[in-house]
C-alpha cells in the first residue's frame, strides 16, 4: 500500500479512520481525514471510560502509529521499551496494550517503515529491536503537518468555547 504509484488514488489508512492522501513524487501522507462525529472520537455515553465506544479519549490508537515513529527516531527500542516510551507522549491514559504495540510494529516493518534484528547477547530472552529506517524518518515528518493543523483547530475551539463561556458568565 505505501508504494501506491496513481498520485490521484486515494487509500484506506491502516491505524486509523478516514484517507491517506497520496502527496507529490508518489509518496502517500498520513492525513486522517474524519468523516464523521463517531470518526471525530464522541459518543453520548458519560460513563464508559473511552475504552469501549468512541467517547473522547478514546480514539487514541490513530497516534500509536507516529508514537512508535518518534520513540524510534534517536535510537533502536525493543517492544517493552517501547509501550513505556509512547506512554509519556500523553496520549493514553494507561499501559498499552502489548498486542497493539507488536502488531503496529509489524505492519510498520511489512511497510518499509522500521526494520528489525535479534539481539540475543543477553542473559535472558532474546529481544528485538527495532530501527526507524529513511522511509519511516519521512513518514514522520509527514504527521507533522496534520499535527499542527489539528492543534491550531482545537486551540481555536477551546478559544471560541472559552469566550463563549464567558460571554454568559461560565467557568472557563
Amino acid at each position: 500500500m505505501a508504494r501506491e504509484e496513481d498520485k490521484g488514488e486515494r487509500l484506506k489508512p491502516w491505524g486509523g479512520s478516514g484517507e491517506i492522501i497520496l502527496l507529490t513524487q508518489n509518496r502517500i501522507s498520513p492525513y486522517i481525514c474524519l468523516k464523521s462525529i463517531e470518526d471525530a472520537g464522541m459518543c453520548r455515553k458519560r460513563d464508559c471510560g473511552g475504552t469501549d465506544c468512541n467517547c473522547p479519549g478514546g480514539k487514541t490508537e490513530r497516534f500509536i502509529q507516529p508514537c512508535l515513529l518518534l520513540a524510534l527516531r534517536n535510537h533502536p527500542s525493543y517492544g517493552y521499551e517501547l509501550l513505556e516510551k509512547i506512554f509519556e507522549f500523553g496520549f493514553l491514559d494507561g499501559p498499552a496494550d502489548p498486542g497493539m504495540i507488536y502488531r503496529h510494529l509489524r505492519k510498520l516493518e511489512e511497510e518499509g517503515y522500521v526494520s528489525s534484528t535479534w539481539d540475543t547477547s543477553g542473559t535472558g530472552p532474546a529481544r528485538r529491536y527495532y530501527r526507524l529506517t529513511r522511509e519511516g524518518e519521512e513518514l514522520l515528518r509527514n504527521w507533522i503537518p496534520f499535527m499542527e493543523r489539528n492543534l491550531k483547530s482545537l486551540e481555536k475551539f477551546l478559544s471560541l468555547f472559552r469566550q463563549s463561556n464567558s460571554a454568559k458568565g461560565g467557568k472557563k
